[in-house]
């Protein structure tokens, strides 16, 4: 790797460059074509040896990327996918999304990620805390003991689907003291053989023929498909309060009175003429909320418009000697003007 950076190293641009990064000062490199800046970036990662972050315009661009960063750092390299709001509720799309995301997540945890891609988009996504996320990562090892009941309310709070077999990540089955699990972010599912409640033997599961492969396993850790992860203690917190405020909004709006001079609010304050280029009539328009666009319609018909407050008195409109008058709709109700 080291020999496909050299010829670039060389350049006194680029150990420029390297120096500010090394003493953390921001710096621009531009002019450089698109697999130009994936060698760049690649060479500064590993010059320093600190992990690359990579932002993408969007999310076809942040493929193309996270394929070509590939070929410097396979195992390393990540793309962390956008939620997409327009498949949240479809199991597949949504669960491959969650899937693709854990892994990205896990491996910036673990701090075992090198390089990350990802769009726009997705750096503004809101996440919990690390902290929060590392905390509901269920550990089971083989001393570890195992209620059914406690394990799959538990599982259930990661987000995981219970099913008749599992088939595809964040979903788990038990059948007769065997539980399988598919761990989000895994490329393996899970079987635990339950002997009561201590663990009699833990093993992969290949998810297509439904059968133990490989040696037994020490210790498994599952990361849950959620990534707002809420416990059910606070899951009835919340909706207590939730309902504690829906009452109290309630009764707040059962002790209001609507304004009953809403009218009076919105109509003009003083008389108004509005001039047609061809008169032929004459109206006087009680304004109790009218729109602009009466005026310029009447207008159109070759009518002088005379736009009057709403609690102008029949002498002055009389006065006026209009053609017709037109009360306007408005806000509130009619019987209180």
């Amino acid at each position: 790797m080291k020999g496909l950076f050299e010829p670039i190293r060389q350049t006194a641009w680029y150990q420029k460059a390297l120096t500010d990064l090394r003493e953390k000062k921001p710096f621009l490199i531009y002019g450089a074509g698109e697999s130009v800046q994936d060698h760049l970036a690649a060479s500064f990662s590993y010059a320093t040896g600190r992990p690359l972050l990579i932002v993408a315009a969007n999310e076809v661009k942040a493929k193309e990327i996270f394929s070509e960063m590939k070929f410097y750092d396979s195992d390393g390299t990540y793309y962390i996918a956008s939620k997409d709001l327009l498949f949240s509720s479809a199991d597949s799309q949504g669960l491959a999304v969650a899937d693709n995301r854990a892994k990205g997540l896990r491996a910036i945890y673990e701090k075992t990620a090198r390089t990350v891609v990802l769009s726009v988009d997705c750096l503004f996504e809101r996440l919990a805390p690390g902290k929060v996320w590392q905390q509901s990562v269920l550990t089971i090892s083989q001393d570890t003991e195992l209620d059914e009941d406690d394990l799959f309310q538990r599982l259930a709070d990661m987000g995981y689907e219970r099913v008749e077999q599992v088939e595809s990540p964040g979903q788990a089955a038990i059948r007769g003291g065997i539980v399988d699990i598919y761990p989000i972010g895994d490329d393996t599912a899970v079987r635990i053989e339950l002997w009561g409640d201590e663990i009699d033997h833990m093993s992969r599961m290949d998810p297509d023929t439904q059968r133990s492969i490989g040696d037994a396993v020490d210790k498994v850790m599952i990361y849950p498909v959620t990534e707002i992860p809420i416990k059910e203690d606070v899951r009835r917190t919340g909706i207590d309060r939730i309902r504690k405020g829906l009452e109290e909004g309630l009764k707040k709006l059962s002790l209001y009175t609507p304004s009953r001079d809403a009218v009076s609010r919105v109509s003009c304050k003083e008389p108004r003429a509005f001039p047609a280029v061809d008169e032929k009539l004459h109206v006087a328009a009680i304004d109790c909320g009218m729109k602009r666009n009466i005026v310029r319609s009447l207008n159109a018909l070759g009518c002088r418009v005379t736009v009057v407050p709403w609690n102008t008195s029949a002498d002055v409109i009389r006065a006026m000697n209009p053609d017709g008058i037109f009360i306007s709709n408005g806000p509130g109700d009619p019987t209180d003007v």
